[in-house]
């Protein structure tokens, strides 16, 4: 199953990527605020 890029969100860690698949008809406001943050950079270089 090939995931969808939209959706999909990368998050490098020292020992590696973690891929988390983002399902938006489950829980869409969260998606759509988490694809907010990580657009502006909400999440870079937090430990």
């Amino acid at each position: 199953m090939a995931l969808d890029p939209e959706n999909t969100l990368h998050i490098e860690l020292k020992d590696g990527t973690v891929v988390v698949e983002l399902l938006p008809d489950v829980a869409p406001n969260h998606v759509n605020r988490i694809k907010e943050l990580a657009r502006e950079g909400f999440y870079d270089g937090i430990v």
